[in-house]
């Protein structure tokens, strides 16, 4: 029999990418704010819970405001969406033994932080890390849920794919020199989710790259798997930048030490990356 997960925020891109992939392997019950999904779930108002089905095998929580920086220029909403709403759900599906799979984040850890495992003690500095964190530590005290960290994750009509036509037609891009990045080929999340849902996980865990680079070096080998001219990749320090960067970490890649976190090489990482671009172009 397939087992039944509830996909909350189901048409973000992390969300539609599993429910593409594994929609034969799971019955998958999609919930948001769209009519097209089978279940209504608004973050942003009082959660209705009256038409969630009793038997589901598990909760994927993709919900949720996600641009830093507007996190930081208006609190309210924010805090009522990512932490207020989201934990009043959360214990709603817990108490009906549902086991919870949360998509979290490296923002709950300070900039200047050089050590970010499964058991360091989260330090967040900007408000999204901070509602993360706050429902990381709700969700830790029922057992059977799991908590997942996640780096950068790279999909469909991300940055990386307006650098890639930009490169192909021969403009110039400019990249931050300063802001580090560990990037994640959002098909292996999606892969990743079924991994845990499979394996009965439990936990704070992590699936990142064993290692970071600048946004500047990131382009400049997505030039190269573009063969593309290394001259059109411009650095430009977030200091001189009109754009303001809100979380700058030393460290963007994750330390994996728990028995269900997940490394995979940097270098791979950026192949499967490029080579989905390369197949969407």
């Amino acid at each position: 029999m397939k087992k039944i997960v509830l996909l909350i925020g189901s048409t973000s891109k992390l969300a539609s990418c599993f429910y593409k992939n594994y929609a034969d392997k799971y019955h998958i019950v999609t919930s948001s704010r769209s009519p097209s999904s089978d279940l209504n779930i608004d973050l942003s108002t009082k959660i209705d819970l009256t038409h969630i089905p009793d038997r589901l095998d598990v909760a994927i929580f993709c919900a949720g405001m996600s641009n830093i920086k507007e996190l930081e220029q208006n609190v309210l909403l924010p805090a009522r969406v990512n932490c207020i709403s989201t934990i009043d759900l959360c214990r709603a599906l817990n108490a009906r033994r549902i086991p919870i799979i949360f998509i979290s984040t490296t923002a709950v850890f300070s900039q200047s932080s050089n050590i970010n495992s499964e058991f360091d003690k989260a330090t967040p500095e900007c408000n999204y890390g901070l509602f993360k964190a706050c429902v990381e530590n709700e969700l830790m005290l029922f057992k059977p849920n799991t908590v997942l960290r996640l780096p950068k994750v790279i999909g469909h009509n991300s940055l990386l794919t307006k650098w890639a036509e930009s490169l192909a037609q021969g403009r110039p891009i400019t990249c931050f020199s300063d802001i580090r990045v560990a990037p994640l080929p959002i098909k292996l999340v999606a892969d990743y989710f079924s991994y845990l849902i499979d394996s009965s996980s439990n936990g704070i865990v992590h699936l990142s790259p064993n290692s970071d680079l600048s946004y500047y070096n990131l382009a400049l080998k997505l030039a190269q798997s573009l063969n593309a001219s290394n001259s059109l990749v411009k650095s430009i320090s977030s200091d001189d930048s009109t754009a303001e960067a809100i979380y700058k970490p030393a460290k963007a890649f994750l330390d994996c030490r728990r028995k269900y976190s997940q490394s995979i090489s940097l270098d791979e990482s950026l192949k499967l990356i490029f080579d989905d671009l390369k197949a969407c172009s």
